[in-house]
């Protein structure tokens, strides 16, 4: 019985070592205030994970696992505002025929467009633009165009954009031609402002550089070797000679294709002198580039310096503060995971504390990878098959001792 019992045990225990399958994990470092933390993910554990990053797990002291969401950051975002600008005068005058509105550019920016927020009608107006630096000479900017303002669907105001050549007056007047009596309602005048920020990078440990030079074909070939295949996003050169250049170069990598060794073109660059010179990729994993630049008639370039770059990549999660949190990723067989923390997006703060990974351990081998060739897939349907039979026929025999106990009992 001891023995049947003992074999079900080491089954289970098999089974479930297939079923955690991470080969690497690294310590989150601590969090100071229970609360939600970035954690950055170094080039190293992108390297290790899976390309879709299924296989990332973040577990605490008890082994629990703990929700998070993944964020990358992008090369360049737009952010898009509305500002509104502050109106002086928004009167309508009945003797004029008019509305009329006047708007402080306080900065004296130089714009070229408004937007009105008008409340919805259908009715097309007339409209005059000046403008002054004083709010008592008027000097003429645009006369009498139109604007037609259509019913906003789902709304009960819409927005109109007034284009007009670029001007810096620290004050506007729009007026409305109101003849018909019929006023339009503004509510607000201001613009758009668009902000282009670039995506916040990682660096990656620095390639080997080998730069060969071929007079015939006058090219150069420069190689660059990581020692992982890394995920680059970008990579920029230090050229120190000469002082004036612009070369054309392919960069590319060499892929096996039926046995043969093949050239893949992955972009095409220009390479020019008072320029820096970086390139973006999006998510390119290897762990060798080729770049091929062509020199023509020219001296080869002196390249000094290759660095690349990842993408920054992160874990956004609720920590305990004083728990030990542990990140396992290397599992080529788990899906990913389905949190209800994606649900939640919005209660999470915007701007959080970043935490990082520290030394990385690799993960010995499970029990399942290092015993005999015989534990296939179909042994291990075998032995559950087994260990069910098992345990009904442990049920059924315990039933009956318990019973024959019972019956000597009643005699």
């Amino acid at each position: 019985m001891k023995k049947c019992i003992l074999f079900i045990q080491f089954l289970c225990l098999f089974v479930a070592g297939n079923a955690d399958d991470f080969k690497w994990k690294t310590q989150i470092d601590s969090a100071t205030k229970s609360d939600f933390y970035k954690i950055l993910l170094s080039p190293n554990v992108i390297s290790g994970a899976k390309s879709d990053y299924s296989d990332l797990r973040i577990l605490d002291s008890r082994h629990k696992e703990v929700p998070y969401l993944f964020v990358s950051e992008n090369h360049v975002t737009e952010q898009t505002a509305f500002k509104q600008y502050k109106i002086v005068e928004n009167k309508y005058l009945p003797k004029q025929a008019i509305t009329r509105i006047v708007i402080h550019n306080q900065d004296r920016s130089t714009i070229s467009n408004f937007v009105l927020q008008i409340r919805n009608t259908e009715i097309e107006k007339e409209i005059t633009l000046k403008g002054s630096d004083d709010h008592n000479n008027w000097f003429i900017i645009k006369r009498n165009f139109p604007v037609l303002s259509s019913i906003s669907k789902g709304n009960t105001s819409e927005l109109r954009i007034i284009d007009f050549p670029k001007s810096n007056y620290e004050f506007f007047e729009i007026t409305l031609n109101d003849k018909r009596k019929d006023p339009l309602q503004i509510m607000t005048v201001g613009y758009y402002d668009s902000k282009i920020n670039e995506g916040l990078y990682t660096e990656i440990t620095t390639p080997t550089v080998h730069q060969s030079n071929s007079v015939k074909l006058k090219k150069s070939f420069v190689r660059l070797t990581f020692n992982e295949a890394y995920e680059i996003d970008r990579f920029d050169l230090t050229i120190k000679e000469p002082d004036f250049y612009m070369r054309n170069c392919i960069v590319g990598r060499y892929n096996t294709y039926n046995r043969k060794k093949v050239f893949e073109t992955i972009n095409s660059f220009v390479i020019t002198s008072g320029k820096l010179t970086i390139w973006n990729f999006n998510g390119l994993k290897t762990n060798e580039l080729i770049i091929e630049i062509d020199n023509a008639d020219n001296n080869p370039l002196q390249i000094t310096a290759v660095n690349a770059y990842q993408l920054s990549k992160y874990l956004i999660s609720n920590l305990k503060a004083g728990e030990k949190y542990e990140l396992f990723y290397g599992n080529e067989k788990i899906a990913s995971p389905n949190y209800d923390l994606q649900y939640f997006t919005d209660k999470i703060p915007k701007d959080i504390l970043v935490l990082k990974t520290n030394r990385i351990v690799r993960l010995p081998k499970p029990a399942s990878l290092i015993l005999p060739a015989f534990f296939t897939k179909t042994y291990i349907w075998l032995a559950l098959v087994l260990v069910i039979a098992l345990l009904g026929w442990l049920s059924i025999k315990i039933t009956r001792e318990m019973k024959a106990e019972k019956d000597k009992l009643t005699i």
